[in-house]
């Protein structure tokens, strides 16, 4: 795992710090995930939700949204995805 410092300012710059922002990691299937959720533990965001059927489960339902483009392979680039794709 990454050191303390460098996870803040990544979790920063994705805005999964924000308190004041629900945050929800997914991955392709969940374990990827779930390492996400506690990498933010650790730095004290005990709140973060896992989507456990992640993309796999979300993209099976056309009536879900998904945001597609630059922002979403933003965080691609940066080793996964780490906020919600859209609220229902």
């Amino acid at each position: 795992m990454k050191s303390p410092d460098a996870l803040r300012a990544h979790f920063s710059r994705v805005g999964a710090l924000d308190p004041s922002r629900r945050t929800i990691t997914y991955c392709g299937s969940g374990i990827a995930a779930s390492v996400e959720a506690l990498a933010l533990a650790t730095l004290g965001r005990d709140d973060v939700a896992v989507h456990d059927g992640s993309l796999t489960e979300w993209t099976a339902d056309p009536d879900l949204p998904l945001e597609t483009g630059a922002w979403a392979r933003a965080g691609t680039q940066t080793g996964g995805p780490f906020l919600t794709p859209l609220s229902r």
